[in-house]
């Protein structure tokens, strides 16, 4: 049992949990946003049937923007490659926070002339179908043997760090980590690639860092060791080892082996930038199923995937599962978007949790987090720690890295609430949480002030 500490008053000063849209995991956007939805920066505000319009009012020069609510598309005359920009991301929130303001029906003569953005297609972009089976399977063969010649190289220099002693680790130059960083970049292991360079960093600032780095290079070693016999694995085995090194989606066999049709929720949507590429894994749980499901894309050119795949938001959406032992990666062979709803998870059990991450890390060593939906739970401050708290009194400890745990415990005060998030077999990192029915990002808390 954990014995709750009393918190101060502070439930005046949250930020309103109202309309914050799914750029809350952009950084960019993020920052952008407060400044881009200010009422006093925008004129000729204005909407008529589903089209929307404003001019933005710049310190140098204004920006003339409009987006339509039903078919997605985007016009600014600003020279962005984002879509949308922060013109049309400020744009679409003021007019979700404040509507009324647009009383404007005339359409201005300048709508004809802003650049308009295509429709952005989901479905294309989350879909990695090789249009030819056969291009696609020689161009597979040759970029395994890429990653097979590049973890042959990384299996020589584990090897000589490990002969040398992990004590002369903190000693070495960064162009050590870097030199071996950038050979697994050039072999298609980005993932990988991005892990080396990380281990500096592990080093100066985690005080146990020669478990955290001997379990990181072991984990490294049987990666390599699995590659040299790839023929011999499953193709669950052969699509996790792909994604593993960072080739999503890559590993798609002729006939996926499941295909579900059914309403999903959007609960959370991670941004992550390897080698100047935005990697954008969107999850999603599926209200008849009862399952997880993750769908994977890569944007270029500082392209922000469509803005309206935002927690909380529902899908109607056939997925073919890709063959994994983790069972969560799919594509969209069809997909609609419909209006928000609110999932229903079963009833949390902590110790199914723990079991079920314990049977997914034996059957793929390189698992690092798993999906939970928990509900009808709280948050509790123990020791100057927090903890998420079920009816029957089990607890998990919380990330403490999170900047949002003090305020999901100051709401889920209020009546017991529903959290998702990623338990990684120590902790849990909360993602989203449902309040007043509606699914809505953590991270917005810790950044987005009003």
């Amino acid at each position: 049992m954990i014995e709750d500490r009393p918190h101060s008053q502070l439930t005046n000063s949250l930020p309103p949990f109202t309309d914050i849209v799914a750029v809350a995991n952009d950084k960019y956007l993020l920052k952008a946003l407060p400044d881009m939805c200010r009422p006093e920066v925008w004129q000729d505000l204005g909407q008529q049937d589903t089209l929307v319009w404003g001019a933005f009012c710049g310190l140098k020069v204004s920006y003339h923007t409009s987006f339509d609510r039903v078919s997605k598309t985007y016009a600014c005359s600003c020279k962005s490659p984002r879509y949308p920009c922060n013109h049309g991301a400020g744009l679409w929130m003021l007019h979700q926070r404040e509507a009324h303001l647009f009383t404007g029906t005339v359409l201005p003569a300048w709508l004809d002339h802003a650049k308009r953005h295509p429709k952005f297609s989901t479905t294309s972009f989350f879909t990695q179908t090789p249009a030819n089976p056969v291009q696609w399977e020689q161009n597979a063969q040759q970029r395994l043997a890429y990653i097979q010649l590049g973890l042959a190289d990384l299996e020589a220099w584990l090897l000589d760090l490990i002969d040398n002693g992990l004590a002369t680790a903190p000693d070495k130059p960064k162009g050590y980590w870097m030199d071996m960083s950038r050979r697994l970049n050039d072999s298609y292991c980005p993932t990988i690639a991005t892990q080396i360079e990380q281990f500096p960093k592990v080093i100066a600032n985690n005080a146990n860092w020669p478990a955290h780095l001997l379990a990181t290079l072991s984990k490294l070693y049987l990666l390599t060791q699995a590659f040299k016999n790839f023929d011999s694995h499953t193709p669950a085995t052969q699509f996790d080892l792909f994604t593993t090194v960072g080739w999503h989606n890559s590993a798609l066999p002729a006939e996926a082996d499941t295909a579900i049709q059914d309403t999903w929720v959007v609960l959370d949507r991670q941004l992550s930038l390897v080698r100047k590429r935005q990697t954008v894994t969107v999850t999603l749980w599926g209200q008849t199923s009862q399952r997880f499901a993750q769908l994977t894309g890569v944007a270029h050119n500082r392209q922000t995937p469509d803005i309206h795949l935002m927690p909380g938001v529902t899908l109607d959406a056939m997925l073919r599962f890709y063959p994994s032992e983790v069972g969560l990666s799919a594509y969209p062979e069809t997909l609609t978007i419909q209006t928000t709803a609110t999932a229903h998870p079963m009833p949390s059990d902590f110790g199914s949790i723990i079991q079920n991450f314990q049977a997914t890390v034996l059957a793929h060593p390189w698992v690092t987090e798993q999906p939970v939906l928990l509900s009808k739970v709280a948050v509790t401050v123990h020791n100057g720690a927090f903890y998420i708290q079920d009816g029957m009194r089990q607890a998990l400890p919380l990330s403490k890295s999170s900047k949002a745990n003090w305020y999901l415990h100051i709401y889920s005060r209020q009546a017991p609430v529903s959290v998702f998030g990623y338990w990684n077999g120590t902790d849990f990192d909360a993602k989203t949480l449902n309040f007043e029915g509606r699914w809505l990002p953590l991270a917005a808390l810790a950044e987005i002030k009003s």
